[in-house]
């Protein structure tokens, strides 16, 4: 099975520096990049030439014949591409690009991505690196796109909140409600118990715990991703805890390395006089 998306090469470029680019949301090596695209000249690059992007590597595309999601729970999902496959009985399901909110849009169109995506689909914006920061122009850019109906074939919105400029509650809210106003469900997930990479992280997560159109908060249990269990440590810099979690009006479905996890984070969670609702599976 194979999925690929286009880059567009810009002034500078090198594959290598190419490769780095990319490498901030999806793994690549610059062979692979090589072989996706083997009628190009590496040291010949066009500006405004089209690469393919291949996102085929390293087993980021789920296989045909994807394991159930076990243990049973009200939300059992995954991360696509990352997830190792697509299971069948999953009740939702994020896809995630990891760049700015047009490139995002438009790589969510592809009916390759979609056709990867099981129970309710989210389309995810935001992520853990400067590619995909929340800014208040990128705020605003997703707001109008929901508003605009330019989001179509996804159940909900899904906001990944890592790296952020200071001061965007009020626009995050804002973004929030409209995503609920035009008929999608909202699904927020952080790094850890807070955004690792925002001036008032404590400030947004109270604001985050408190309003009422948030369905799902999924802290993420994990750093690297491969982690062989979950990892409870706090964000830094940030007075949040895990009992804070207990005030929230959303459900809280944690992002987990695997779903196998999950019945360790239940356990976790309940001595912090935290309920769980379900997982979403990573890897």
């Amino acid at each position: 099975m194979s999925n690929k998306l286009t880059y567009i090469v810009a002034s500078g470029d090198t594959y290598t520096s190419i490769v780095n680019k990319i490498n901030q949301s999806t793994p690549l090596t610059v062979s692979q990049l090589a072989d996706a695209n083997p009628s190009i000249q590496a040291n010949q690059l066009q500006i405004g030439q089209a690469l393919d992007i291949p996102l085929s590597t390293d087993g980021l595309i789920p296989d045909d014949n994807p394991a159930l999601l076990t243990p049973a729970a009200e939300f059992m999902g995954y991360w696509y591409p990352y997830s190792a496959s697509c299971p069948k009985n999953a009740t939702l399901s994020v896809a995630l690009y990891g760049w700015g909110p047009q490139k995002v849009i438009e790589w969510g169109k592809q009916a390759d991505v979609q056709s990867h995506l099981n129970g309710e689909k989210y389309l995810s914006f935001g992520g853990g690196s400067e590619s995909g920061k929340f800014t208040e122009q990128a705020l605003n850019e997703i707001t109008t796109a929901i508003t605009q109906g330019q989001i179509k074939g996804y159940d909900g919105i899904a906001y990944d909140v890592e790296v952020a400029d200071a001061n965007l509650g009020a626009q995050f809210a804002n973004s929030f409600e409209a995503a609920k106003a035009c008929g999608f469900k909202v699904l927020v997930t952080i790094s850890h118990s807070a955004p690792y990479d925002v001036a008032d992280k404590d400030q947004l997560m109270k604001s985050f715990f408190i309003n009422p159109h948030i369905d799902i908060l999924s802290p993420q249990l994990y750093s690297k991703g491969d982690e062989s269990q979950n990892d409870y440590a706090l964000t830094s810099g940030s007075s949040i805890t895990w009992r804070d979690y207990a005030s929230t009006k959303a459900a809280i479905v944690p992002s987990i390395v695997h779903a196998s996890y999950y019945e360790a984070a239940k356990i976790y969670f309940k001595n912090q006089g935290v309920e769980l609702s379900g997982y979403l599976q990573w890897k």
